[in-house]
Formats: C-alpha cells, structure tokens, sequence
C-alpha cells in the first residue's frame, strides 16, 4: 500500500465556494485522487479552512491555523509516508500576514524538509518521503470588489497569489526528493467567491495530480 498525505487548506478541506458548506469525499480532489489511483493507494486528508504555512492568525483560532506548527502530527499520526502533497499558500496572501511570494515559498521549502527529515526517521524503511509542493490555483479578479472574502485577501492578495508558482520552483524545486506543481495550469477559483474551487475544478485537479504522482513514485 502506497501512502500519501494531502496537506492543505479550505481547497483540500473542500470547501462549497460562497456557501461554505463541505463537498462529498467522492467530489473533493483528494476523493477523486482515491479513486483514480486505485486501491493500491490511500490518499489521506489533512485539510482545514484557513490554514497557513507558517503563521498564527491573531483572528481565526491562533496557532490551530499555522500549517507548520501542525505538520510534525499530521506525520507522526499517518506513519508510515511515501508521498506528502503540500497546498497550501493562499491564506498566507491575507493582509493581515503581509508576506510575499518569497516569504511563502521559503516557508513551504522548510515544511518539505521537515517532511524529509521526520519521515525518514520514522517510516519503518528509514527512506524519507517524497514531496509533491503543489502551488494553489489564483484568486480570481472578483477579489478587489466582489468576493465575499474581499476584505480579508483584496487586490494585493491576487498579485502575490499570481508569482507563486516561480517563487516555489526557485526555493523547492532544487531540494533533493521534493517536486512542484503549479495548480493554475488546470484548476481556477469559482466565479461565486474567486477562492474556492468548484466540482469540476477538483476533479481537473484530481487527474493532473494522478498524472503527477504516479511519474513521481516511479523513479
């Protein structure tokens, strides 16, 4: 049995755009990943609305948000690892963190080495688990007037959302046993709130993502 953690935020939680109601197991990516992998695979869920890389958010329930803070569980509970996929970086754009592209980048580069080192000194192999750093999809324009989110992200947010995807490959792609994604490629944001994807989005990501590991377990 091939084990792989989803690590993520509301996008990985599956979250109902604009309602924020739950999607099924068999609508959410990682539900669908399932599924099309087979059951030789089990795709495990780790995702929570709000979620951060690497900040406490004065605001939404503190440090229960900062990803990094989290993850060193969410390894040791789901023992042994093969494949862990981060996706996460979107809350991080708020106004109320003020990072950069850069600053999340790096953060996601220091989650992917807690990944290396804790599961190599934890899975009964002693072989560290690859990581698959997955880039979240944009947030759409609606964002600067229209979302209901909007106070919360706003223009600013959609820019730095936007460079994600090359701050990520400059900081993770060079790591030994960590590989990139961008999910802009073939997901997008829902036009209801321009943040959360719908069905058909999670399952265009679910089937990139196939594609993606499985190329990524064979070598």
């Amino acid at each position: 049995m091939i084990n792989i953690l989803c690590f993520g935020d509301s996008n990985t939680y599956g979250f109902v755009p604009f309602t924020g109601l739950r999607f099924d197991r068999n609508t959410r990516w990682t539900g669908v990943l399932q599924k099309l992998l087979g059951e030789d695979y089990y795709v495990i869920e780790e995702g929570l609305n709000g979620r951060t890389t690497a900040y406490d958010d004065p605001i939404d329930f503190e440090d229960m948000k900062n990803g990094r803070k989290y993850l060193p569980t969410a390894i040791s509970t789901h023992i042994p690892l093969d494949l862990v996929i981060i996706m996460l970086g979107t809350n991080d754009t708020k106004y109320r963190f003020g990072a950069t592209s850069f600053d999340i980048a790096k953060a996601l580069g220091k989650m992917a080495a807690m990944v290396r080192s804790m599961t190599a000194e934890k899975n009964f192999d002693g072989k560290p688990a690859k990581v698959l750093i997955v880039s979240p999809i944009r947030i759409g324009e609606g964002m600067r007037d229209a979302s209901p989110f909007r106070e919360e992200f706003g223009g600013r947010s959609i820019g730095i959302a936007e460079e994600l995807a090359k701050q990520i490959e400059l900081s993770c792609g060079p790591l030994e046993g960590v590989y990139t994604f961008d999910a802009k490629t073939v997901a997008e944001p829902s036009g209801d709130d321009d943040l959360h994807m719908d069905a058909e989005n999670h399952r265009r990501l679910a089937e990139a993502l196939e594609k993606e590991i499985r190329r990524i377990l064979a070598e």
